[in-house]
């Protein structure tokens, strides 16, 4: 098996096992980008042979200098969205289901048309055209790792870019009107507000976000299409869930969401 194999299968071990490790072996490591997104797709290809269902789209980590932060990386990194692991808001998990449960209110877009790869370099401008939808959501990380910053962002791009889970609300289509830079957005923890945030905490504008991944994709050989999901990054504080919580991020005009931990 090649490195990449190897890297893919013991990550993915990791998951199955739901055990934690430091990183990837100093032998396993990747040594370019283009080696962690092989990797990448090597592990969604265990995870749909595993789970069953389909990729429906992708998602943007590291927007907010919050999550840089607690990824120790200096910019975006993106991950794949499987039907599997998708949820149509209110939503009810198993807690004993993840690792850990940490949780993104994130703004959300689902694609109208196919984006051209390579064609032009895009702008929030030039992407909204491609946009059929706007949804509020809840992005649930759920990595494997004693600690973010020490397993690398190459290393977290390998795993998928910890991606847990994802929980959606109604996609709104009459969206050019919102205002997803300054709506103030509610994350409430068992009826509380545990934090706040807006728009402006993902690279400025979530728009921004998805033109970079239309941008990015075409690096590593992918493109967004029609039909496809694409959830953008952190908008407020993260929540670490424990066991009973109920959990509601309020995305003002454009709704809520709300998660419950058994």
């Amino acid at each position: 098996m090649s490195k990449i194999s190897n890297a893919a299968e013991f990550l993915v071990n990791n998951r199955r096992l739901d055990q934690v490790a430091d990183t990837l072996p100093p032998d396993l490591q990747p040594a370019n980008w283009e080696e962690a997104y092989a990797t990448q797709q090597v592990l969604v290809d265990h995870q749909l042979s595993d789970h069953g269902g389909k990729l429906v789209g992708y998602k943007i980590a590291a927007t907010n200098p919050v999550a840089q932060e607690m990824l120790g990386v200096e910019g975006p990194l993106f991950g794949r969205l499987l039907s599997a692991f998708v949820h149509a808001a209110p939503a009810e998990f198993a807690a004993n289901d993840f690792q850990t449960r940490v949780l993104e209110p994130e703004y959300a877009f689902l694609m109208k048309d196919d984006v051209p790869a390579g064609q032009q370099d895009f702008t929030a401008e030039s992407i909204a055209s491609y946009v059929a939808g706007v949804l509020p959501s809840i992005e649930i990380v759920n990595h494997h790792f004693t600690n973010l910053k020490q397993a690398g962002g190459m290393v977290l791009v390998c795993d998928n870019a910890v991606h847990g889970a994802w929980l959606h609300g109604k996609n709104q289509e009459s969206w050019t009107d919102l205002d997803m830079k300054n709506t103030e957005i509610r994350l409430l923890a068992n009826g509380q507000i545990d934090s706040t945030g807006n728009g402006t905490n993902v690279l400025k504008h979530p728009l921004n976000a998805l033109a970079w991944l239309a941008n990015e994709l075409p690096k590593f050989g992918l493109q967004l299409s029609a039909g496809d999901y694409v959830t953008t990054g952190l908008t407020t504080e993260v929540y670490a869930a424990t066991p009973g919580d109920q959990v509601t991020a309020d995305f003002g005009p454009l709704g809520s969401v709300e998660l419950k931990f058994n």
